[in-house]
C-alpha cells in the first residue's frame, strides 16, 4: 500500500512538471461574421472555427482544450472588404494575428493561423412566383374517391434566393408524406421541402382531399348524327344507348342526361360496309367517372324529308 502511495506521488509530482513546459499545439477559435450585403446572400460556405497555432505551458494548453472560448471572433465584412459591392472578395487572415493576440494573455504566444484566406462568394438576390406541389402518397379504401381536384392552398408561394438557383426553379415541393389508407376527407398541413439558400414566403401549405364513397348509374341517352344533310333525316335501331358510369355520392345528384351528348358521324354512315356505323361519346361531365356506354354500334336508316311545299 505505501509503495503505490509513492508511485502516485511520484506521478503527479510528473505530471506537474510535465505541464509546466512549454508546448506547441493548435486549437479552434469560434468565427462570427456580420454585416454582409443586404441585396446578396452568401454562396460559399465560410469556416466556423479558425485553426490557430498557438504556444504555452501545459497548463494553459490544457484550460483551452477543456474549456474553450465564450465568445466568438467577429469579422464585421464591410469593414475588412472597405464596402465592397463586388461578388467576390478574398481576405488574407494573417492581417489579423495581431488582434488575435490581443485576445490571450501575455504568455500564450499565437504563432499562426489558418486556413489562409477567406473567400466570400455572393449572388445577386432574386424573387419568383412558383406553383406548390404535394408529394403525397396515398391509397384509396374500396369504393372511394378523390371526388374533386385535389386543393392546395396556397398554389402559388415566392421564392428568394440566388438568381443562379431561382432561375431553374419550376416548383416548390413538400416534403414526402404517406397519407396511408384513405375513407374519409383529409385536410392536412405539409411543411415545404428546404432548398439550400431558397427561402420561400411559406413554411407550410393546406392540403384538401375531398375523398368520398362512390356508386355506379346508368343512363339512357338519344344519338345525334353530325354533318347529316338538311334533306336527309335518320332513324337508329336502337335510339338510345345505355352509359354506366361512376360518381361520388355526393356530386350524385348533378349528373344529368343532358351532360352527355353521343355522336355517330355522317361520314362514317355514306361509307359504311354494313348497315352499322360507331357510336362515340362527345361530351361527358368531369364529375363522372370509369364511363362506359352500349351498344358501341347502332344500326341507321336514311330517308328524305317531305317538301313542305309539295
Amino acid at each position: 500500500m505505501v509503495f503505490l502511495i509513492f508511485v502516485l506521488v511520484a506521478f503527479v509530482f510528473w505530471f506537474l512538471i510535465a505541464l509546466s513546459k512549454e508546448y506547441t499545439t493548435v486549437i479552434d477559435y469560434p468565427v462570427k461574421y456580420t454585416s454582409f450585403p443586404k441585396d446578396k446572400i452568401l454562396i460559399q460556405e465560410l469556416p466556423d472555427d479558425f485553426q490557430l497555432q498557438i504556444t504555452s505551458n501545459g497548463f494553459d494548453l490544457l484550460k483551452y482544450e477543456f474549456s474553450g472560448f465564450i465568445f466568438p471572433y467577429i469579422i464585421d465584412y464591410e469593414k475588412i472588404s472597405n464596402h465592397s459591392r463586388s461578388n467576390h472578395f478574398s481576405f488574407q487572415t494573417n492581417t489579423l494575428l495581431n488582434d488575435l493576440r490581443r485576445k490571450f494573455p501575455s504568455n500564450v504566444k499565437v504563432q499562426d493561423i489558418f486556413p489562409k484566406t477567406l473567400v466570400f462568394s455572393f449572388s445577386s438576390m432574386i424573387e419568383k412566383k412558383i406553383p406548390v406541389e404535394a408529394d403525397i402518397k396515398y391509397r384509396l379504401a374500396k369504393q372511394y374517391v378523390v371526388a374533386d381536384p385535389i386543393i392546395i392552398s396556397p398554389e402559388y408561394i415566392m421564392a428568394k434566393g440566388p438568381k443562379a438557383i431561382i432561375d431553374t426553379m419550376t416548383v416548390a415541393k413538400t416534403e414526402q408524406y404517406d397519407l396511408k389508407i384513405l375513407d374519409e376527407p383529409v385536410k392536412k398541413m405539409l411543411s415545404l421541402k428546404k432548398v439550400k439558400l431558397v427561402t420561400f414566403s411559406k413554411k407550410k401549405i393546406l392540403l384538401f382531399l375531398n375523398v368520398q364513397q362512390y356508386t355506379e348509374a346508368t343512363i339512357k341517352i338519344p344519338v345525334v348524327m353530325k354533318g347529316i344533310p338538311d334533306s336527309l333525316s335518320v332513324n337508329f335501331v336502337p335510339d338510345k344507348i345505355a352509359v354506366k358510369y361512376k360518381v361520388a355520392l355526393n356530386h350524385f345528384n348533378e349528373i344529368l342526361p343532358e351532360q352527355f351528348k353521343a355522336v355517330v358521324n355522317y361520314s362514317s354512315a355514306i361509307n359504311a360496309k354494313d348497315s352499322k356505323i360507331p357510336v362515340f361519346l362527345e361530351k361527358k361531365p368531369k364529375k363522372a367517372f370509369d364511363i362506359s356506354f352500349s351498344p358501341k354500334k347502332i344500326s341507321f336508316l336514311f330517308s328524305e324529308k317531305q317538301n313542305s311545299n309539295d
